[in-house]
C-alpha cells in the first residue's frame, strides 16, 4: 500500500446493543385528524423499530368540561385520568402498538408550547401530528400543526385526516 492509501475495514451493521433506537413523538388531542396521526405513527414505528412517545396536551376546556370533585378527585385530576384511559383504548387498539411499548403522557396547557417543549427535551428524530382534511384545491394546515412544522428543529410529517 502506498502513502497515501488507507484501508478501512467494516465490521458490518451495528447489532442491536449498539444502534440507536429512533425516537417518534407523536401529537394526540383526540380528534379524527391525531387518530390518523397516530396510526401512521405505529405502523411507521413497527416498521423501524422505532420507540413512541405519545404527548396528549390537555386544554383548559377539557378540564373545564369535567364536573367539579367527584369522591375528593380535582376536576383535573379527573380530566388527566380519563383523557390517559382514552388514549391507552386508543393506542392498544392498534395491532402495531402491541409490540412498541408506546409511552404516553398527558400534560396540562398549550398544546403548542408542550409539543416544541416535548421536542426540545426529548430530541425525537421525527415528530407525527394530524392535519384537518384538505379540499380539493388547498391544503389545510391548523394553527398547532403549521407552528410545529415551522419551529421544529427535527422533521415533521403532517398526517391528512382520512376521509372528507
Amino acid at each position: 500500500m502506498s502513502p497515501t492509501e488507507t484501508s478501512v475495514k467494516s465490521s458490518g451493521a451495528p447489532d442491536d446493543a449498539t444502534r440507536r433506537r429512533i425516537h417518534v413523538l407523536v401529537a394526540f388531542d383526540g380528534s379524527t385528524k391525531d387518530a390518523a396521526a397516530l396510526r401512521w405513527a405505529l405502523q411507521y414505528s413497527e416498521a423501524v423499530h422505532a420507540s413512541v412517545e405519545v404527548i396528549h396536551a390537555l386544554g383548559l376546556q377539557e378540564s373545564s368540561m369535567v364536573p367539579s370533585r367527584v369522591g375528593g378527585e380535582s376536576d383535573h385530576d379527573r380530566a388527566v385520568r380519563e383523557t390517559e384511559a382514552s388514549l391507552r383504548r386508543t393506542i392498544d387498539a392498534d395491532p402495531a402498538a402491541e409490540s412498541l411499548g408506546v409511552h404516553m403522557t398527558v400534560v396540562s396547557g398549550d398544546p403548542r408550547l408542550i409539543l416544541l417543549r416535548a421536542i426540545e427535551r426529548q430530541h425525537p428524530d421525527l415528530v407525527v401530528i394530524g392535519r384537518r382534511a384538505a379540499s380539493d384545491t388547498v391544503a389545510v394546515l391548523g394553527s398547532v400543526s403549521r407552528e410545529i412544522a415551522k419551529a421544529s428543529p427535527v422533521p415533521v410529517v403532517v398526517v391528512p385526516q382520512a376521509g372528507p
